[in-house]
């Protein structure tokens, strides 16, 4: 049984219900420790650290300390990281987001998952009341068919428990007040030798984009199933 303390209120109430934890303690501690272990949030002194959905979970396993990304770059590493693992050439991102964002931690991310952009990332601010969206508009400098796009979001997303698909269309919000998940949808249009991908990415500050993703990286480097402790609805 772990001996658990975070200075997140949520993840303390959700901790304090989960069948393997003996107590969970609200203090200043930033992240999630439990026992002589941590998780951090955008600690780049911490060698392990990424999206869980596409990290190796082995090393978080062995791990004393994994570092994850805060809200708003976990919100954009969901859209991007198919698309950097895959080794394209992005010419241009621009992201719009109401989440908060380190802009130096989200380069930092990226720099992990490939070899510098063709240009620095642009964030800019949007007005959303709903929940935490990110939208990532990014230039391929290759023509790729539509389904090539979605086949690398689905090999990265696919079995995943707490990043899924979308069917909706782009514009129609969706219901993910409470989730513990991510929320990805994904337009492609091309031509002229260059490809546009547009995603976006829906998430409750509480789940994917909070307390939930600190529990379920908890669940991994203890080696528990990923979703233990997490209910349907985290608020």
């Amino acid at each position: 049984m772990l001996a658990c303390r975070s200075s997140d209120p949520v993840a303390v109430r959700l901790l304090a219900q989960h069948p393997k934890v003996s107590s969970a303690v609200h203090d200043d501690f930033p992240g999630l420790g439990f026992g002589d272990r941590a998780i951090l949030i955008n600690d780049f002194s911490v060698a392990v650290r990424g999206l869980p959905e596409i990290m190796d979970n082995n090393p978080l396993v062995c791990a004393n300390k994994a570092c994850i990304p805060g809200p708003g770059e976990t919100m954009a590493l969901i859209a991007l990281a198919p698309i950097l693992r895959a080794g394209l050439t992005l010419e241009e991102l621009i992201i719009q987001t109401n989440a908060p964002v380190s802009e130096p931690a989200l380069g930092q991310f990226i720099g992990d998952l490939c070899a510098l952009l063709a240009h620095e990332p642009f964030v800019e601010p949007v007005e959303y009341e709903e929940c935490l969206v990110l939208v990532a508009r990014m230039l391929l400098a290759e023509e790729l068919q539509p389904q090539q796009i979605d086949d690398l979001y689905q090999e990265s997303y696919g079995r995943s428990f707490f990043v899924q698909h979308l069917e909706s269309p782009l514009g129609v919000p969706p219901a993910v007040h409470g989730s513990p998940a991510g929320f990805y949808r994904c337009r492609t249009e091309k031509g002229g030798g260059v490809t546009l991908v547009t995603c976006e990415v829906f998430a409750d500050q509480n789940g994917k984009a909070g307390a939930a993703q600190l529990i379920h990286v908890m669940n991994i480097m203890c080696g528990f199933e990923e979703n233990l402790g997490i209910p349907e609805s985290v608020n």
